[in-house]
């Protein structure tokens, strides 16, 4: 759908896809990316970008919004990066305490008009982040630091071999879980769910009561906490 969109805006531009969870066994699909824009929204995946693009010299823009603000921060790699000033149990989820839908547009417009200026090479500092609050109309620039014991500054690239394959991940939404599994076969996984009810199959996906299984082995379950979707990734999909 985003790339349908975007080729109508300019025809002329190619656009390559990829319908992946981005992983430390995948990730090197964004070698040949000039600047990579953060549009995640979970600490895991961001601190795996983080560890890759300092490990590989890119540049990344980091993007996040809570509640009726958000940051952005254009991170170079030979500037602070984004464990010199996140910790992965330091912040509330929208989950927890919301999101403003305007803030996210807002966050994002930002990221683009920064990036726009990195890759014109018209972006000279290396520590801003940028603080913008919607609601009570805000813009700061902030500077942040290199902090002395950051794992990721020091060469310690632990996303890159973190093994967190089954551990599922809560995406922003209530109820929303992805757990990635082994790569399964379409044919068994809808000839085995259409004997217990609908299977919709479109190609890429496979929808199955509360779950869409990916190509790649992702599942996406709709439960209400993280124990009912193991529960349900075990009893429909397994090991």
């Amino acid at each position: 759908m985003a790339k349908e969109r975007l080729s109508k805006i300019n025809s002329s531009i190619n656009i390559e896809t990829h319908a992946i969870h981005v992983n430390k066994d995948n990730i090197n699909v964004l070698e040949k990316a000039d600047l990579i824009i953060d549009c995640t929204d979970n600490l895991s995946t961001r601190f795996l970008l983080n560890d890759y693009c300092r490990k590989n010299n890119k540049i990344w823009i980091y993007g996040a919004a809570i509640r009726t603000s958000g940051y952005v921060m254009p991170i170079f790699p030979d500037g602070p990066c984004l464990q010199c000033f996140i910790e992965e149990a330091s912040l509330d989820t929208c989950d927890t305490v919301g999101v403003l839908n305007a803030i996210t547009t807002s966050i994002g417009a930002l990221q683009v008009s920064v990036g726009m200026k990195v890759l014109l090479r018209k972006y000279e500092a290396r520590n801003d982040l940028y603080y913008y609050d919607i609601w009570n109309p805000t813009l700061k620039k902030l500077k942040v630091t290199k902090k002395e014991n950051c794992p990721t500054c020091n060469g310690n690239y632990e996303y890159l071999t973190k093994d967190d394959s089954m551990i599922p991940i809560k995406f922003c939404g209530k109820g929303k879980y992805q757990i990635q599994g082994k790569k399964k076969e379409f044919g068994e996984m809808k000839a085995k769910w259409s004997s217990l009810g609908e299977v919709i199959d479109d190609g890429e996906t496979l929808r199955f009561k509360n779950m869409l299984l990916f190509k790649d082995g992702r599942v996406l379950i709709t439960a209400d906490t993280e124990e009912d979707a193991r529960s349900m990734y075990s009893k429909y999909v397994g090991d």
